[in-house]
C-alpha cells in the first residue's frame, strides 16, 4: 500500500482537481485506489456521491486523525494498493499528519507565483516531517516566462519540483462539472496526457528508496 498526500495551505491550488485525476488514473492502471477526504469542504466525496462508477476509485471523509488512522488500518486490511489524501487548504494538524503518514506528498502550487508564500509554510513543514515530496505545478498557461519565474522561485524551498505540470485546459473543469476526470472524460485529449505522465511519475517516485537516495546525496 502506497499513501500519497496531496497539501498546501493556500486554497484554490488544485488539490482536489489533482486527487481525483490521479486517483482514477491509478485504477486505470489497475490498483485498487481510496481517496480520503480531509477536506473540511468535502469536494471529492461529493463528486464521488455523484458518479456513476464508484467502484475504484473509492471515497471516504475522514474528519480528524483518529478517523483517518482507522481509516488507513481498514484499507491496508482491505488490500488497498494507492491512497491519495486530499487535505484542506490551510495550516492544520490533520494536514501535518497526513504529510507524516504519506510515502510521498504532492504539493500544488498555481502557476504565476501567487500560491508561493503559502507554500513556505507546508514545505517547512514537509521538511521538518523528514518526509519525501514535490512541488507540482497546476493551472500554467502558455506563457513560458510565468513557468519558469514559478520554477524559480520554488527552487529555493528546499523540496524538487515535478518535470510534469498540469495546465489550464477546459478539460478539468468539466471533468469536475460531470463528476468525471479528464481520462474518463477525453481519454484522448491533452489533459488526459498531463495526468497519465504525472502518475506515471508519482509511480516512480513511490518505487525509490529514500535512504538510498540520501546516501546517494550523501
Amino acid at each position: 500500500m502506497k499513501i500519497i498526500t496531496i497539501a498546501t495551505q493556500k486554497g484554490g491550488a488544485g488539490k482536489t482537481t489533482l486527487a481525483t485525476n490521479l486517483a482514477t488514473a491509478s485504477a486505470k492502471a489497475g490498483h485498487l485506489t481510496l481517496i480520503i477526504d480531509a477536506d473540511s469542504q468535502k469536494t471529492a466525496l461529493d463528486w464521488f456521491n455523484k458518479r456513476d462508477n464508484q467502484e475504484n476509485p473509492l471515497v471516504i471523509a475522514a474528519e480528524n486523525q483518529e478517523k483517518l488512522q482507522n481509516l488507513l488500518n481498514l484499507a491496508e486490511q482491505k488490500g488497498i494498493e494507492r491512497i491519495f489524501i486530499d487535505t484542506q487548504g490551510a495550516a492544520a494538524e490533520l494536514v501535518n499528519f497526513a504529510m507524516l503518514k504519506a510515502d510521498f506528498s504532492l504539493l500544488p502550487c498555481s502557476a504565476g507565483g501567487f500560491d508561493v508564500g503559502a507554500q513556505r509554510t507546508t514545505a517547512a513543514a514537509l521538511l521538518q516531517l523528514k518526509k519525501q515530496g514535490a512541488f507540482v505545478i497546476t493551472k500554467a498557461t502558455t506563457r513560458g516566462q510565468e513557468l519558469a519565474e514559478t520554477r524559480a522561485i520554488l527552487h529555493g524551498l528546499g523540496l524538487p519540483i515535478s518535470e510534469h505540470k498540469t495546465t489550464f485546459l477546459k478539460a478539468y473543469k468539466d471533468a469536475a462539472v460531470f463528476n468525471s476526470s479528464v481520462i474518463e472524460l477525453e481519454p484522448n485529449g491533452k489533459a488526459a496526457a498531463e495526468i497519465t505522465k504525472l502518475f506515471e511519475w508519482l509511480e516512480i517516485k513511490l518505487k525509490k528508496n529514500p535512504l538510498l537516495d540520501q546516501l546517494q546525496q550523501g
